[in-house]
């Protein structure tokens, strides 16, 4: 048989169109026919595959070819569906798991690579947060994954596909391009060394601090993050701030008074994440002024006067998949120098 002879999928393309009516394959309509070369050539690489030695029988290369023909029109039905804007459902998923399994019964053995793509999607049919996260993550087809970026998102490629939606579904969501800015005084420093902001001492000035295209990997389950005070450095304490006589809050009105006093014992928030699940968008929010302002819309505000020394805020941000991961950043008060 010709087939035989084939070396490389190019060739048993060839020999198998060449040679259709010898072996009973339909080439010329219905499934085969609607495949690009490429998906042609992986049909006939999985012929080329299980030809061991040889091919003893038309019948058995028939088979082959069919059960090949079947897998590749399913991979190629879910990788449509995945980049057509239109969400998968459970029987899209369930369809590509049935392809699967049918492919280890007709070899009656199980690859790790199918294993594996099982293993993936099976979890999906059971949760309907991951079915959102697979449409989010195929939405981003042709884009670097948030989790990886030297992977461009590509769900033609559906094992590779897989194995980074695995990535990105099990990654703890994290703040993309995390950058402060402030609309007074001298903000320097990064995520990673902590910020330095040098203000004026006047109690008049607030220095209020956003964000400037910081963004997100994955949606949020919770879209309103407490950043909390954990730390004081470089001579603060809490006294500083609560002391009834002498504390930098001992003049300030209720309900202010209680609440700034408990932020900075750690019991409320020192600030908000207010995140955007829909355009992936954050914004640093004054947490007293969102609590007691009727969310207020007011950046995280610094007096001039606040008291000098390092503030240490963290965060959690939370997956709707219960990925979480904690996160800490610095913010130095400085007036050493004038501004």
């Amino acid at each position: 048989m010709a087939v035989n002879a084939a070396t490389d999928k190019s060739t048993m393309v060839t020999a198998l169109e060449t040679n259709a009516s010898d072996l009973g394959i339909n080439v010329t309509t219905g499934d085969y026919a609607a495949l690009d070369l490429g998906k042609k050539q992986s049909v006939a690489n999985f012929v080329l595959d299980r030809k061991g030695t040889e091919y003893q029988t038309e019948a058995t290369v028939q088979s082959t070819f069919n059960a090949g023909l079947a897998y590749e029109t399913a991979k190629v039905a879910f990788s449509t569906k995945l980049k057509s804007g239109t969400d998968v459902v459970s029987n899209d998923v369930e369809a590509m798991i049935d392809a699967y399994k049918a492919v280890e019964t007709f070899d009656g053995e199980a690859s790790e690579v199918i294993t594996n793509n099982i293993n993936i999607l099976q979890p999906i049919v059971e949760d309907v947060n991951k079915f959102i996260a697979l449409n989010d993550f195929a939405q981003l087809n042709g884009e670097p994954s948030p989790t990886n970026s030297a992977y461009t998102i590509n769900v033609d490629s559906l094992t590779r596909f897989l194995t980074e939606f695995q990535v990105y579904i099990t990654a703890a969501p994290a703040l993309t391009n995390f950058n402060l800015q402030a609309n007074v005084g001298e903000l320097t420093g990064n995520f990673e060394n902590g910020y330095v902001l040098k203000t004026d001492g006047n109690s008049q000035t607030p220095h209020v601090l956003t964000f400037n295209g910081t963004g997100f990997t994955k949606d949020l389950a919770n879209t309103e993050v407490e950043v909390k005070l954990i730390d004081l450095g470089d001579g603060l304490t809490a006294e500083n701030f609560t002391n009834p006589t002498t504390g930098y809050y001992k003049d300030k009105s209720e309900p202010y008074k209680t609440y700034l006093n408990n932020a900075i014992e750690g019991t409320e928030a020192f600030a908000y994440i207010i995140a955007n699940n829909y355009d992936n968008t954050v914004r640093l929010q004054d947490a007293a002024q969102w609590d007691l302002n009727d969310n207020a819309e007011v950046g995280m505000v610094i007096p001039g006067d606040y008291p000098t020394g390092i503030y240490t805020l963290s965060f959690e941000l939370e997956d709707a998949l219960g990925n979480t991961e904690t996160y800490t950043v610095t913010l130095e008060i400085d007036r050493s120098t004038a501004i």
